[in-house]
């Protein structure tokens, strides 16, 4: 398991969207200078979170391609399941990208602020790159895989 490349990329893609639990999205700055961090879960303006705008949907989506990521690295007998996990992973990262600019766009809009991106926003394009590549990698070793069926 460990040994195959593709699971490397798998891990890290785990790695690039679990980090996105700890660290802010975005910070949006009122007029007044004030600084608002939004994270995955809300908004927190200094450490009180604010249940006012909770985003619970975007929670759930970055809960789901976390836990699609975790089974896909232990499915690697099932190389077809690992291709289309790795698939769907891609199309629910693309989706918590939008709804992350929607909410994020949203509650700037809300209180008429200016928003900043935080470096955070990287994180689900590396991932998705990341599982690219290990799709890349699953489909050579099934394709070796029939190639070595087919000489038998």
């Amino acid at each position: 398991m460990i040994q195959r490349i593709q699971t490397l990329f798998l891990i890290g893609a785990l790695i690039c969207l679990s980090i996105l639990f700890f660290i802010p999205l975005g910070h949006i700055v009122t007029a007044n200078d004030f600084l608002i961090d939004f994270y995955f879960n809300g908004i927190s303006a200094n450490e009180i979170i604010a249940n006012d705008y909770t985003v619970m949907p975007l929670t759930i989506l970055m809960g789901m391609t976390v836990g699609v990521t975790l089974i896909t690295i232990f499915l690697y007998k099932r190389r077809l399941l690992q291709i289309r996990l790795c698939g769907i992973n891609i199309f629910l990262i693309i989706g918590q990208v939008g709804m992350f600019l929607y909410y994020f766009f949203n509650a700037a809009k809300q209180i008429d602020a200016e928003k900043n991106f935080n470096i955070s926003i990287i994180l689900p394009i590396a991932a998705i790159i990341f599982l690219f590549l290990a799709l890349r990698g699953v489909a050579r070793d099934e394709a070796m895989v029939k190639a070595a069926d087919r000489i038998r």
